[in-house]
């Protein structure tokens, strides 16, 4: 063999694979070359080989597709290249006409959601909605489900069963730790309108609940007065912590029993003459109440379920009605929300929910199922993180947020249970303004007359029987400026006095 000869079949043997004539004559029918393409969002163009062909359905494209890049938590959805209509996760890439070396777009579904959106429901359930208000969006695993199964399939996979894919699946899921610090430092209650609350629940030997009305009020920890500064005091100042001054107590109606409290009377949007008398008086709705037996029916006795000062039924409402507070004041102060429970005793105790129970009840985690049994663990629809495992299963501690609480006295102290006045409190009204119109003028009868109005569920009454809203609002005006303190200049007038008697004449 010549020189040139050696040459040459030299030059051949350094020829690529591809570049061989046998190549070219290799069937495309195998499934091993079902090749498509993707366009990622960033424009980035990837080759993925679908496990089992044009019969791969987009779930597992989505699957391959997390594996191959490092995707984020946001929801992706695929399309064909050109259309904007989402692909159903079971459909083959044969019914959709993707044929080899096609193309498909990963697009981001978007979720867009207010800081306190105008929705018809003021109690919404959670679940998914896009629309739906977010308390803790730092918190929310939005797609929740089908992102953490395309990560366990990544995981299991054996080519990437690694500490990053093992990473990625606890990122997806929501992470339940005791959460030491709450919103607010401590709860300072109306002590008149808890024993009245009290009372009722004792004269009656039935369970209720109510709404929480009050204001959120700034303290130096500590309680320390703020020191005298001059050029030479440290810069430093004293931390302050924000404190719940729950002024009345509202208990809407409901049907009362001895076995516990109707919760659906706290499930729907309180009535508007609630809300827009709060406005008025400069109040909001700060938490809410409810009453339990106590003793062996309470806290106390052999199992473990039962050592609990709240169960898995008061943690779902608490976070449901937390979390539509967030959604009507907003996330910053409707956060500030307290759950107080009572015993038939009067021994209170006041909690609020951690952030991360809020969220996962708004983002669908709790299995409505168990709901209504009273359990100590609140079941969950998918799995959890408690400390570093997995779990179906969370204990309603790990929900709950200590506070303190001290006695105060509200304004607006509550001494009726609703807007409907007993017949002995009406008759009470009626002979105070009817000794207020004999002694016009008279400052004893007056301040009587006036902390006889000083009451939420007196004012809600009266509000809903005086026809003339120009003549309501200068009462209610004259009883504000009393209860801020102008008690002597502060004297309803003849007209007023007239006004609040025919409106308790009429039908009287």
């Amino acid at each position: 063999m010549s020189l040139s000869h050696l040459f040459l079949l030299f030059l051949f043997l350094l020829l690529p694979s591809s570049c061989t004539p046998s190549s070219s004559f290799t069937s495309p029918s195998s499934s091993s070359n079902y090749i498509i393409r993707v366009r990622k969002g960033n424009g980035e163009v990837i080759r993925l080989l679908p496990p089992n062909g044009e019969k791969s359905t987009v779930e597992e494209i989505q699957v391959l597709l997390s594996s191959a890049s490092s995707a984020s938590n946001i929801p992706l959805s695929l399309s064909t290249s050109g259309s904007f209509t989402e692909l159903q996760p079971g459909k083959t890439l044969k019914e959709l006409c993707v044929k080899k070396g096609g193309m498909l777009v990963e697009r981001q579904i978007k979720l867009e959601v207010d800081e306190c959106s105008n929705s018809k429901t003021f109690f919404g359930e959670g679940g998914g909605d896009p629309n739906q208000f977010v308390p803790y969006p730092d918190l929310s695993k939005k797609s929740y489900t089908r992102a953490s199964k395309i990560a366990r399939a990544r995981a299991l996979a054996k080519s990437s069963n690694s500490f990053d894919a093992l990473d990625k699946i606890s990122s997806l899921i929501h992470n339940v730790e005791a959460q030491k610090v709450g919103s607010v430092a401590k709860v300072q209650l109306c002590s008149e309108s808890m024993n009245w609350f009290v009372g009722q629940v004792q004269k009656g030997g039935k369970h209720r609940c109510g709404w929480m009305l009050g204001t959120i009020g700034k303290e130096r920890e500590g309680g320390v007065a703020a020191a005298h500064r001059t050029s030479l005091s440290t810069p430093t100042k004293p931390k302050v912590k924000d404190v719940v001054r729950v002024a009345a107590i509202y208990q809407p109606p409901q049907k009362p029993s001895s076995s516990g409290y109707d919760s659906s009377a706290l499930l729907s949007s309180p009535p508007f003459h609630v809300l827009d008398l709060c406005e008025k008086l400069n109040l909001q709705i700060v938490g809410w109440i409810f009453s339990h037996d106590g003793g062996e029916g309470g806290r106390t006795g052999n199992s473990d379920d039962n050592n609990v000062p709240i169960k898995a039924a008061q943690i779902r409402t608490a976070t449901k009605l937390q979390a539509a507070n967030m959604e009507k004041f907003g996330r910053s102060s409707g956060s500030k929300f307290v759950t107080l429970s009572v015993s038939k005793d009067g021994e209170a105790e006041a909690f609020q929910m951690s952030d991360v129970a809020v969220q996962m009840n708004s983002d669908g985690v709790f299995n409505d199922a168990d709901a209504e049994s009273g359990p100590r663990f609140l079941k969950t629809n998918d799995p959890v993180s408690v400390g570093g495992k997995e779990t179906k299963e969370v204990d309603s501690l790990l929900c709950l947020v200590n506070l303190a609480v001290i006695q105060g006295s509200g304004k607006w102290s509550s001494k009726e249970k609703n807007e409907k006045l007993t017949k002995r409190s009406k008759a009470d009204l009626k002979e105070i303004v009817g000794e207020a119109i004999a002694k016009k003028g008279s400052a004893p009868v007056n301040k009587k007359l006036m902390e006889a109005l000083m009451d939420f569920n007196v004012l809600l009454f009266l509000g809903g029987r005086i026809r003339n809203e120009m003549s309501w609002d200068a009462i209610l005006s004259k009883v504000i400026k009393y209860a801020r303190g102008g008690k002597q200049a502060t004297i309803l007038d003849e007209d007023m006095i007239k006004t609040i008697e025919a409106s308790l004449r009429d039908g009287f």
